[in-house]
């Protein structure tokens, strides 16, 4: 999976990477809405939408933010 730099983040769709209770680290869809390109300090860069139908079920439409969120990919 790419990596995106922080000035490379786009909005538009996008994949994370998730750990859930089960142990199995899976890919699951989103979407970055906004972009805050002046917040360097603390790295809370984007808002997201959760877009995966998987994850939503599977969380009950509850996603915390958590260490994941520097690891976003560009589509």
């Amino acid at each position: 999976m790419e990596v995106a730099n922080r000035e490379e983040i786009q909005e538009g769709k996008a994949k994370i990477l998730l750990d859930l209770e089960n142990g199995l680290r899976e890919e699951y869809d989103i979407e970055i809405t906004k972009i805050y390109r002046n917040n360097s300090v603390n790295n809370k860069s984007m808002l997201i939408k959760v877009t995966d139908t998987r994850l939503l079920e599977l969380t009950g439409g509850i996603v915390q933010r958590n260490e994941w969120s520097t690891n976003n990919t560009k589509q």
